[in-house]
């Protein structure tokens, strides 16, 4: 797929803002955090443009830089917040277009890294909350689980870097059968200039093992939700850290537990998704990295 992110030429050209500031702003204020090739030069989505914008605007109101991003960090907070809202109104509602209206805005207005931490995720557990609870039909969960999927995939093969610096395999453990979390964290790899090959749920033992030797990936991740899906998804694990060269990486609810971890081969990367994708992209890199 082509990349249609720009230059920081090309946005600083379009708003009307000299490329020393742009960098300025990213190097003191982290705003905003555009994704990068594998060279390093930064690429900017509608989110990143729409971030520097508001920022060049709310400084000729005559803010400060730092003002303004504190003041458009907590916009963007309460805007994450109402996102959630709609995605898990209109999974209960099951109303299709209302769920698409919303990963439309989010695409338009949050980072890569704000959509799945701050919407997808937490949507997620709303709306298993209120499937739970009588609140929302498994029709109404599968309308907006199933739009997401397809949203994720989109901005996948969007930011699915052209010259990626290896593959990292990615796949629920052989008893878990949600898979959207994963997807959504593939996508925070592919920013980092990884190709991550997402192999889905329920994936048997044997054939994580075959694509883990076949395609001679960097690293692979496991991740399982349950505690009764704990013990199949580390046999995959036990079965992968016999491979040399390969990082070997689990995630999920599964795990959250420290006695649950005891024995597991390879490294456990916690609940923030974000911090995770460093952590895996610094040490497939053959950095020195902790969580």
């Amino acid at each position: 797929m082509t990349d249609d992110r720009l230059k920081v030429k090309e946005v600083a050209a379009l708003i009307g803002v000299p490329v020393p500031t742009i960098r300025s702003w990213e190097k003191r204020y982290g705003w905003p955090d555009p994704s990068r090739t594998q060279g390093g030069h930064r690429r900017y989505g509608p989110a990143e443009v729409e971030q520097l914008q508001a920022l060049r605007d709310e400084i000729s109101k005559g803010r400060s830089a730092r003002r303004a991003v504190v003041l458009l960090q907590q916009l963007a907070l309460r805007r994450r917040h109402e996102y959630v809202d709609r995605i898990v109104r209109a999974a209960a509602a099951m109303d299709q277009e209302a769920v698409m209206h919303a990963l439309a805005g989010v695409t338009a207005t949050l980072s890569v890294e704000e959509a799945v931490e701050g919407v997808v995720i937490p949507a997620l557990r709303e709306i298993g909350r209120d499937w739970e609870q009588g609140r929302c039909s498994v029709a109404g969960e599968h309308l907006a689980t199933g739009h997401m999927k397809q949203w994720l995939g989109a901005l996948l093969e969007r930011y699915r870097p052209q010259s990626p610096k290896g593959a990292i395999l990615l796949s629920t453990g052989p008893a878990d059968y949600h898979s959207l979390a994963l997807e959504a964290f593939a996508l925070l790899l592919a920013r980092r200039n990884w190709n991550p090959i997402v192999l889905g749920a329920i994936t048997p033992v044997a054939s994580l093992l075959e694509a883990a030797t076949t395609l001679e990936p960097r690293a692979v991740v496991v991740v399982s939700h349950m505690a009764a899906t704990r013990r199949p998804s580390v046999d995959s694990l036990k079965a992968v850290a016999s491979l040399e060269g390969v990082g070997i990486f689990y995630a999920g609810n599964a795990f959250a537990p420290i006695r649950s971890r005891r024995g597991v081969p390879g490294a456990y990367l916690g609940a923030d998704m974000t911090a995770a994708a460093g952590f895996i992209d610094r040490t497939a890199n053959g950095q020195p990295a902790s969580m």
